[in-house]
């Protein structure tokens, strides 16, 4: 029994030191976890705030490169708007001239009229003839003056679509199909104001033959006036459909219309603090 208990007390014993053994093994492991941990909890917050700095930078890079662009659209903006204005001025002030100008001519040829008329013996006619004359004349400035106001609103719409195109290229986006398409357009309204002006300084009147060919002579200059404000109205239609062209060639390019995200950020700011 004692010899029993005593190789107990061995194993126990045994048994005890080998806990303390184990204890003294681990502690030290135990020990190191902690600095380890927060170690790797450094590193990672600092390339987390490595990488925030570079997303920052890139941001800083992006806003600047918005910023010069914008400045760039807007100068080329206020450019093309004042060349616009001027040019539409020009041509107010060259018809206002060309006005003056074939307000003379028709007074001579209502003088030529009158006196090519007394071949006519029926007065009926002869006055017939001179109001006819002169609705020819009105006629073809009341249309100039209406194919200019179409011009006009033509150019209105133009800049809307150009503001468009500018706000899409401050936001990177490839706008060059577009822009070649609204500089169509301009030549297509340039062309058309042309033809305007030459079309305006025209003075219509009738050359009388003859009293049994009275009828012809007037339907001759009433055919040229027609056949001559009808080529005009198609200059007029190709800057119209040029117009078109551009806002359509616009409208296909992908998220035109789509704030940039720093705008977007902004408003989301700004209702947010409301």
């Amino acid at each position: 029994m004692i010899k029993r208990s005593k190789d107990n007390q061995k194993i126990m014993i045994k048994n005890y030191i080998t806990v303390l053994l184990a204890m003294s093994l681990t502690m030290p492991v135990a020990a190191q976890t902690l600095p380890a941990r927060n170690q790797i909890r450094e590193a990672r917050e600092g390339i987390k705030a490595e990488v925030q700095q570079k997303q920052e930078e890139v941001r800083n890079q992006v806003r600047e490169k918005q910023a010069a662009v914008k400045a760039q659209v807007e100068q080329k903006r206020a450019e093309v708007k004042a060349q616009m204005e001027q040019k539409r001025e020009a041509f107010k002030q060259t018809l206002e001239t060309k006005r003056a100008e074939v307000k003379t001519q028709i007074e001579a040829k209502k003088t030529q009229l009158k006196e090519q008329l007394q071949k006519v013996k029926d007065e009926r006619k002869k006055k017939s003839v001179e109001k006819i004359n002169e609705q020819m004349q009105a006629l073809n400035e009341r249309q100039m003056k209406h194919f200019t106001a179409v011009l006009e609103k033509i150019e209105q719409v133009l800049v809307k679509i150009s503001s468009r195109a500018d706000k899409a290229e401050e936001r990177g986006l490839d706008v060059s199909a577009a822009r070649a398409a609204l500089d169509s357009a301009n030549v297509a309204i340039a062309v058309s104001r042309s033809a305007i002006e030459a079309q305006f300084a025209k003075v219509y009147t009738i050359t009388i033959s003859g009293e049994e060919t009275l009828r012809m002579d007037v339907g001759k200059v009433r055919q040229q006036l027609q056949a001559d404000i009808a080529a005009v109205r198609e200059t007029v239609k190709s800057a119209h459909e040029a117009a078109k062209k551009s806002a359509v060639t616009l409208a296909q390019i992908p998220k035109v219309d789509e704030e940039s995200v720093e705008q977007a950020e902004t408003q989301t700011e700004t209702s947010t603090t409301q």
